[in-house]
């Protein structure tokens, strides 16, 4: 069976129940150092990898999960259960991304970096550490996932499909929604209290990320 720039190979494992196979490149790929013949890492199907996205080294696409665009799975990697990896997304070293999660855009996941659940990592977003990434769910009157990502120049925020924000603008976001809020007064003081809830535990993460870099000793997981 072979794909639009890569083909599965006899070389299989089974890992955990998931038969993978290796995949290997069946055209050039100058964006990732990549000639036609090279090998590449682990898929469970074809249908792991679409776009130009490329997965090598031992790192692992399976499952549901699904790889595309120019995004590259490397290193140790694991892209698992139904996560999407996509945009210019990378995902390496020991890394693990699953569940429903989603890492887009120019994401980074590296190190020994867990996204799960309904995680959304988008944008600019670094995770490196397992502290990172703070994911709340459920919130507010959709009940939808928050995911609070750091970056090099600070942090995004998003709350359901509400992307690229700010801790500082999260009040005037909820201003702004609660004015379509169905339900009672009591229900929208309730969504009111959670997103207060939601902001205090982020400014506590984000402080933490500036003590941690103000001071990498007291980087010591809890």
């Amino acid at each position: 069976m072979t794909g639009k720039h890569f083909e599965l190979t006899d070389e299989t494992r089974n890992y955990f129940g998931h038969n993978l196979h290796r995949i290997r490149a069946t055209r050039d790929m100058t964006r990732y150092c990549v000639r036609k013949g090279d090998v590449g890492g682990w898929v469970e199907c074809e249908r792991n990898v679409s776009g130009y996205a490329w997965v090598s080294g031992d790192a692992r696409v399976f499952g549901d999960a699904s790889v595309s665009d120019n995004a590259e799975i490397s290193g140790n990697a694991e892209v698992s259960s139904n996560a999407r990896v996509s945009g210019n997304a990378e995902v390496s070293s020991n890394a693990r991304v699953s569940g429903n999660a989603e890492v887009s855009g120019d994401a980074r996941v590296h190190g020994d970096a867990r996204v799960s659940g309904r995680a959304e990592v988008h944008g600019r977003a670094t995770v490196t550490e397992r502290q990172d990434i703070l994911v709340v769910y459920p919130i507010g009157s959709q009940s939808v996932t928050a995911t609070l990502t750091r970056t090099a120049a600070g942090h995004n925020l998003s709350v359901g499909c509400w992307h690229g924000g700010t801790i500082d603008t999260l009040r005037a976001e909820v201003d702004r929604r609660s004015q379509t809020w169905p339900g009672t007064a009591q229900d929208h003081a309730r969504w009111r209290a959670e997103h207060e809830a939601l902001e205090a535990l982020c400014r506590a993460r984000i402080a933490g990320w500036k003590r941690m870099d103000e001071d990498p000793a007291t980087d010591c997981p809890v």
